[in-house]
């Protein structure tokens, strides 16, 4: 097999273990929780960086509370500070094809779907105007209500998220509680099963329609 340039741009980097390099190569990153996706160089408090390895997730989870979280503004000027780093590093990493994840707590703070998705959108067209983006939204898995259930169905009509993802403790409650909604999400084929779907609603560009 013949290799491309970008291939051997590719192996180049490895082999030289040249993170500039790897940088400059388009590519996908198709699950990243939007508000930890950044560099902390780009917040705007002064955190120092992890010196060694994790020992485990929940060892990452509480250094990102202590030192991330709780250190940046609170509620949804701290969010929306952690979301734009997410989209800085995805142009720094020459990202294509970009997932974010978001939580429906996420789209409470910001007064329901329309004004989340404007503020989201101008952040894509900001950094990766001509990137693919796959907004995602994420479901803890634990026992759902039907109040909650109609709640995603609401969310998921506005044609804007294109994922359904469902997180958390993998002995917690029965998947099949989501069926319903993973049918009802298939059948708005503009978010969920077009693959050249592109962002709508965006002003900043006109590389986004």
């Amino acid at each position: 097999m013949k290799r491309t340039e970008i291939d051997m741009k590719f192996y180049q980097g490895l082999e030289n273990q040249d993170r500039s390099i790897l940088e400059q190569i388009p590519k996908s990153d198709l699950h990243n929780h939007a508000g930890r996706g950044g560099k902390i160089e780009d917040l705007s408090m002064d955190i120092s960086p992890r010196t060694k390895p994790f020992e485990s997730l929940n060892e990452m989870q509480e250094w990102f509370e202590m030192n991330v979280k709780t250190r940046i503004a609170p509620g949804v000027e701290g969010f929306l500070e952690r979301v734009e780093a997410s989209f800085k590093q995805a142009e720094r990493d020459s990202i294509n094809k970009l997932a974010l994840s978001f939580a429906m707590r996420d789209i409470n703070a910001l007064q329901g779907v329309e004004n989340f998705s404007k503020i989201i959108n101008e952040y894509k067209c900001r950094y990766i105007p001509e990137s693919e983006f796959i907004p995602e939204l994420t479901l803890l898995r634990s026992e759902i209500s039907e109040n909650e259930i109609a709640e995603v169905k609401d969310i998921i009509s506005y044609d804007y998220f294109k994922s359904l993802d469902i997180c958390g403790n993998e002995q917690g409650a029965s998947l099949n509680q989501y069926v319903d909604l993973y049918k009802y999400a298939r059948t708005k084929k503009n978010a969920f099963e077009s693959t050249c779907w592109r962002i709508r609603n965006c002003r900043r560009c006109g590389k986004c329609s």
